[in-house]
């Protein structure tokens, strides 16, 4: 057999390119991949100058020991001539579930000589087809088997009066202040001496409670009630037979700051006068039929139960009564038609607690290969023999389950043994099935789980294990878990050994199998959750007897670890905050309705416990802690910080520590947001939105997360409706959406097409083009008069004020149609250019004159020819222009200057844009010849601006300029948001030079880097600069200094890729450009011989130098 060298003609020495960091579908030997034709990404190293790739060889064999002697049996390639090693689709047979292959690359550089073999690396299918999936979805029994009767609407939930609790989770809506009334519908089965709770909201001062019963000798309806801080029970009295007709009854209680009533039947039947106010604070659960799950059960019927923020006139309980629902002031209504479902915002159950599931197994037979593949949701954690599988965290990734559905895939071959086994899951909430406050509708009413072990024996034979109503489970000591409103984790309800085998689980409950989601169910591979880093506290302070508040130097996502001792029974209450208060404890109230809570009761362990939460995350920079026996030391306390584990590989820094400090900030800032998706905030809006301003931001950070943007463009693509319109709210929720605005749908275009040269990936084009150009035609047919857009809700939003406090929510300086307009023609100008590239040359044609059209009326509505302002004149109405392609030539000077004396003279050399602007000023300031103007902006510490919040000792960037409203109860804002932390472009592209791809602007860059742009801006004072940016094809690394009137750079440009490097002169006439002592550019010319340097050309305040892989070091100096 002839060596493969021979074959294919090339020389036999080797090469001068070495191939590293395999990838399939960017990830590093992934498991579970289900894309029918994964595509093979590499990166090329070579210590030389100038190495490109002329061809490349792939082979891929089922086998490593085929593959190490060079037999490709899956696929191989042969010599294909190209320089692309990005994204190069597998054009083998067709894998199947569960196939595992090898694969290995090499390649020619442009004289033709070829590498070594790449080091092997892996890839492995998931579960390609439905049909391979044999398990089931289940999960526990619903909702305890309530029973329903006649009631007297529809039906009515009947309770035995044992233990049939109904949890009420908390909404905001509950938080009332003003007023409240409570009705139902009663039928008890006997009416004694015991109480009979039909309503109870326990939270101390702020408790709420309607019952019947018997207490201090009345017997009767009791309303309980606190009021300014003082609880109090009141009691209507009633005759021993009067629930003894069996007729259903109407029972009402009100208080209107003045009196509480209590109405009978649609009558008042006592009045207790007790003016004061309701206390607004308090989370707790409600209970529908118990005091808390423990006692007071109600035995009978309750039908038609509702609350209100208001007292209700008699009249209008009347209406109640009479099933007139009223919608004003609604805080909850349960109707109990058969389901605890229909109720209105409040997710109800009888447990809301964690599950856990199992099964026991065995195995009889040597193991070659063990793979697990499940999809637990809402949120997830799975244990093999007693040991959790994975480090993984709040895992799968939040979809829109109606859509899309992300299962995981681990290697268990380690994990199992010969004998007995057991597979255990715990199974939370997450997003699935506990409401988010903002949102009436979950996906499902309870957590259910889908898995399927595959098993290969030495023997080749195979075993398959998959859930099904076989599976046993018990509630797990986690009574609640919420993304809202924290976990409360009962240790002493612990079950050692559950995920074990051989435990005794005679007393757990037999699975139910039910319908899953409808969404297709799909492997992630985007990184998971992990908890990534771990901080210490830097103090512990005690600003009461017994509460510690624990102080971290750092805003992060996460939760705290710990370890503490104390007795059984003992209760810990754990918050979470951003900000403290004068007097030390912690801001509990930073917003209406949420709040950051954990509770762990210990199961009184003397060698000591832990505890950290597994099914939320929080803000964390102070924590306070209430119910420990001691002062905890700052080795208890451990913050664990949370997000997908991407490699935010890459950095910068310069001689300017504000610069640096406001870097770091937009950093940290991200780092917070990566949650399975682009968080907006860690507190109050556990979701994301598809707007410019966040998105433009995470990624000008120039960290290299292509699974973490797939995943979410993928996500914005399904929020998609069948109109063509594009939701905002990402992923999507249940019920009805928002309605479509420009101003923030637009970034999904842009988003894409970003993608797209950056990663060099045409897939996206192919997933996204139809979605994106129904909705540019949806909004020519449905948001426009002629071509300008006139419908939407937004505009630039987040504009700063004349004072911090002051921001507009939505700005009335820049026309919000001129903003929609904007940004309607880059989504247009956009559609065409992916036409271009997929070859759809009518929809290019087509959208490129569409555009044309838009430019043109959009000029003509705004652009003043004679003065060359826009519109209002506004920073924002001037900026989006310009940075978007809008402006004619012949205005374009005019208009630059106009920004500037608007900026330097009207807002004293500040920013004044919102979230539709801010992305336009960082993008077009400094490449119009503004850097100077931008650099002031960034460079200061007074407010608006970025500088301001490292002054005010922001550790992340806030959601808006200014802290919090100004306005007296005005609500507060999110202290961690990508929204206005654009801001790293400019440091990146600007001032350390390495150019990307726009969001805004209208010019295109070379797919994939590889040929790119180095142009720095050594402005103002700045007296060095460094930066780091990975890509698909390497690192690119940029670092200047000036010293002694010399302009030194250096560079990293990676193998396979060319740069444009672009040196400033910095007001020198003469220049002279060296690189290792020898010039390369002298006399005003370029003069060839260094190794790499291609060209060079005199771009008047540059000389550009075209420059070839490597590694180079120039110094510019002027002629004397």
């Amino acid at each position: 057999m002839l060596p493969l060298n021979f074959i294919y003609g090339e020389k036999e020495t080797e090469g001068t390119l070495k191939v590293e960091e395999l990838r399939c579908e960017y990830a590093i030997n992934p498991l579970g991949i289900d894309i029918p034709m994964p595509r093979f990404s590499w990166i090329l190293k070579s210590d030389m100058r100038g190495q490109m790739q002329s061809a490349f060889q792939i082979m891929v064999s089922d086998d490593l020991d085929r593959l190490n002697r060079d037999i490709g049996n899956k696929w191989n390639s042969k010599k294909i001539a190209t320089s692309n090693s990005v994204n190069i689709p597998y054009q083998g047979p067709s894998l199947t579930s569960g196939e595992r292959s090898f694969w290995k690359v090499r390649v020619w550089d442009e004289k033709g000589e070829v590498s070594d073999w790449s080091e092997p690396a892996t890839f492995e299918m998931g579960l390609m087809n439905e049909e391979d999936w044999e398990g089931k979805w289940i999960g526990t029994r619903l909702f305890n088997d309530l029973s329903y009767t006649d009631g007297k609407a529809g039906e009515a939930v009947s309770l035995n009066g044992t233990d049939q609790p109904i949890k009420a989770r908390f909404h905001r809506l509950a938080k009332l202040e003003d007023g409240i009334t409570i009705s139902a519908w009663v039928k008890p089965d006997e009416f004694t001496d015991e109480w009979q709770t039909i309503y109870r909201k326990d939270d101390g001062v702020a408790t709420q409670v309607l019952a019947i019963g018997s207490k201090h000798g009345e017997k009767g309806i009791w309303f309980g009630l606190g009021v300014s801080g003082v609880y109090t029970e009141d009691c209507a009295i009633l005759p021993d037979d009067f629930f003894a007709d069996g007729r259903w009854h109407h029972i009402s209680v009100s208080y209107d700051r003045i009196a509480k009533r209590i109405y009978l039947d649609g009558k008042e039947i006592k009045t207790f006068t007790n003016p004061g106010l309701i206390y607004p604070r308090g989370y707790a659960t409600a209970y529908i039929g118990s005091h808390s799950n423990q006692e007071q059960f109600f035995k009978g019927g309750i039908d038609e139960l509702s609350i209100y923020r208001n007292a209700l006139p008699e009249e209008s309980i009347i209406e109640v009564m009479n099933n007139n629902i009223l919608t004003n002031d609604l805080a909850g209504w349960w109707r109990f038609d058969g389901t605890l479902a229909n109720n209105y915002r409040h997710r109800s159950d009888p447990s809301g607690d964690a599950q856990l599931l199992r099964k026991e197994f065995v195995i009889d037979k040597k193991i070659s290969r063990a793979r697990i593949y499940f999809s637990g949701l809402g949120l997830s954690e799975c244990y093999i023999n007693g040991d959790k599988i994975s480090d993984d965290v709040i895992s799968p990734a939040f979809t829109d389950y109606h859509r899309l559905v992300k299962y995981m895939t681990y290697d268990i071959t380690d994990q199992l043994v010969r004998g007995k086994n057991a597979v255990g899951v715990f199974l939370g909430n997450g997003w699935y099935s506990a409401k988010v406050l903002d949102y009436a509708e979950n996906w499902s009413d309870k957590s259910q789980l889908l898995l399927q072990m595959n098993i290969e024996f030495e023997d080749g034979t195979t075993m398959h294990l998959s859930s099904d109503k076989t599976w046993k489970y018990s509630y797990a000591p986690m009574e609640e878990n919420d993304m809202d409103f924290g976990e409360k984790y009962d240790a002493r309800k612990e079950q050692d050994g559950w995920s074990e085998a051989g435990f005794d689980d005679h007393s757990w409950l037999e699975a139910e199998e039910s319908d899953g989601p409808s969404g297709l169910l799909s492997a992630q591979i985007m990184p998971a959750m992990k908890v990534v880093e771990t901080l210490r506290p830097i103090k512990i302070t005690e600003p009461k007897p017994g509460i510690f508040v624990c102080h971290f130097d750092q805003l992060f996502g996460g939760w705290i670890k710990l370890n503490i001792k104390g007795k059984p029974g003992d209760e810990i209450m754990i918050d979470y905050s951003t900000r403290l208060l004068k007097n030390g404890m912690i801001d509990e109230g930073p917003w209406p309705g949420e709040q950051e809570r954990d509770y762990y009761i210990l199961k009184g362990d003397p060698s000591g416990e832990s505890y950290q939460p597994r099914f939320v995350y929080h803000p964390v920079q102070y924590v306070q802690l209430v119910g420990c026996s001691y002062k905890p030391s700052p080795d208890d306390i451990q913050g664990q910080m949370v997000r997908n584990d991407e490699n935010l590989r890459g950095d910068f820094t310069c001689s300017n520590d504000l610069f640096n400090a406001i870097h770091d900030n937009v950093n940290r800032t991200l780092s917070n947001s990566l949650k399975g998706f682009l968080l907006d905030c860690l507190h109050r809006e556990p979701y994301g939105y598809n707007e410019p301003a966040s998105i433009a931001a995470s990624l000008f950070t120039r960290k290299h997360m292509p699974l973490f943007w797939r995943k979410y463009a993928t996500d914005i693509r399904l929020a998609a409706r069948q109109d063509g319109s594009v939701g905002d709210v990402i992923p999507a929720f249940p019920g009805k959406p928002r309605d479509p605005d420009v101003s923030q749908g637009s970034a999904y275009a842009m988003l894409v097409w970003y993608l797209y040269q950056a990663y060099d990936d045409r897939s996206l084009l192919d997933e996204h083009y139809e979605t994106i150009k129904n909705w540019v035609d949806y909004i020519k047919s449905n948001m426009c008069e002629g071509s300008i857009v006139t419908i939407g809700w937004l505009g630039d939003h987040m504009v700063p004020g004349h004072a911090p406090g002051y921001e507009k929510w939505r700005s009335d300086e820049t026309p919000p149609s001129l903003s929609w307009t904007a940004l309607y023609y880059r989504n247009i100008l956009i559609v065409s250019e992916m036409a271009r590239v997929l070859g759809l040359k009518a929809d290019q044609l087509s959208y490129t004159q569409l555009a044309q059209e838009v430019k043109s009326a959009f000029n003509e509505k705004w652009l003043d020819k004679s003065t060359g302002h826009y519109g209002s004149k506004s920073q924002t109405a001037e900026l989006l222009p310009l940075s978007i392609g809008l402006v004619p030539d012949t205005h374009r000077e005019k208009l630059i200057k106009n920004i500037a004396q608007n900026i330097i003279g009207n807002d004293n050399s500040h920013l004044r844009v919102g979230h539709a602007g801010i992305t336009a000023l960082i993008e077009s300031l400094t490449a119009n010849g503004l850097g100077k103007v931008m650099y002031d902006i960034v460079n200061t510490t007074t407010y608006p601006g970025w500088g301001y919040m490292v002054d005010q000792g922001a550790t992340t960037i806030w959601e808006s300029w200014g802290r919090d409203y100004a306005v007296l109860g005005g609500r507060r804002r999110s202290d961690n948001m990508t929204m206005l932390a654009g801001v790293n472009e400019y440091f990146y592209h600007f001032i350390a030079g390495i150019q990307g791809p726009n969001f805004y602007g209208a010019s295109n860059m070379e797919p994939g880097y590889q040929e790119f742009r180095i142009k720095p801006y050594p402005l103002k004072d700045l007296t060095f600069a460094k930066a780091s940016v990975h890509t698909v094809r390497g690192e690119i690394r940029s670092s200047w200094n000036i010293e002694d009137s010399t302009f030194t750079i250096d560079v990293v440009i990676p193998a396979n890729s060319e740069a444009f490097l672009s040196i400033p002169k910095s007001g020198k006439k003469d220049v002279v450009i060296s690189e290792n002592d020898m010039n390369v550019w002298a006399n005003n010319k370029f003069h060839d011989g260094v190794e790499g340097v291609l060209e060079g050309l005199d771009e008047g305040e540059y000389i550009m130098l075209k420059v070839g892989s490597g590694r180079y070091s120039f110094k510019l100096s002027e002629v004397l």
